[in-house]
């Protein structure tokens, strides 16, 4: 594993699965969880690789009383980054989607939204 980048593999059917950086706490998280494992895998269930990340999510976010989903946190990723003025060719090649659907989805996100309508009504 290259040490700042995360390779999510083969894309599937429609689904695209892109190569990205990571910033330095997950970098550091990622670091210390391969410190402690006791198998092969950084992110393990009793010693075996994760095969299903929609249902390690819902576990953990059951045990920390939390009401989510996988999705939830990819929205949040987009949301900040949008959030952050980041352009929305650069969020949709880091979820591994399109610019348009990544503007339609989090465009109501970006600084600058409606700023241009608000201005026609000033008098």
């Amino acid at each position: 594993m290259d040490l700042e980048i995360i390779d999510f593999g083969e894309d599937v059917g429609n689904k695209r699965r892109p190569v990205v950086p990571i910033n330095s706490q997950l970098h550091e998280a990622l670091t210390q969880a391969q410190k402690i494992t006791v198998s092969d895998y950084v992110i393990e269930y009793r010693g075996k690789p994760i095969k299903d990340v929609k249902k390690a999510i819902q576990r953990a976010a059951k045990a920390a009383k939390l009401d989510m989903a996988k999705h939830t946190l990819r929205h949040t990723a987009a949301t900040w980054m949008v959030m952050d003025g980041r352009p929305f060719e650069e969020v949709a090649k880091y979820l591994g989607t399109t610019k348009e659907i990544a503007e339609n989805t989090y465009g109501h996100m970006a600084p600058d939204f409606l700023k241009a309508a608000s201005k026609a009504l000033e008098l």
